[in-house]
């Protein structure tokens, strides 16, 4: 990954990436091949972590503009301020957690931006459960190295 996409990802969600991981982004480079679950995309990287610029009260994108939009937003969400509740809940248990990969099914790999040498955490989407995935990101790059070569 370039600079400049790292750069347009902290400017889109408003953070600073700890060093380690900004290292591991340039050091693999555009593919993740070798990594499979490392997300390299600029792009993948700001919708994964798109709860760093939620506004919980903000509805617009949700209600729409015309009549069947609106109609639609009261058969799916019924009360806007429990849709708000719902999405402030949603932002302050994400806070602090950028994801960083995925197994693209049920785990998602994340770090806490608050940690100067992130460890890598699991987050199982069906329970909810987060666990120590690794204790640095390299020890996590490793492992996922040697998994997706004893895998092919």
């Amino acid at each position: 990954m370039r600079e400049a996409d790292i750069q347009r990802v902290e400017s889109a969600l408003s953070v600073s990436l700890p060093e380690p991981y900004r290292r591991t982004l340039t050091d693999l480079g555009p593919s993740n091949l070798e990594v499979p679950e490392l997300v390299t995309s600029a792009d993948q990287l700001i919708e994964f972590n798109s709860h760093f610029a939620l506004i919980p009260e903000d509805l617009s994108v949700l209600r729409g503009t015309g009549f069947l939009s609106r109609i639609r937003f009261f058969l799916f969400f019924k009360s806007p301020s429990r849709l708000i509740q719902q999405r402030s809940r949603y932002k302050q248990e994400r806070a602090g957690r950028f994801i960083i990969g995925t197994d693209l099914g049920e785990e998602q790999y994340f770090i806490r931006l608050s940690e100067a040498d992130p460890k890598v955490y699991c987050h199982q989407l069906e329970t909810g459960a987060v666990t120590e995935a690794a204790s640095s990101l390299t020890a996590w790059v490793s492992k996922a190295r040697s998994a997706a070569t004893s895998f092919a």
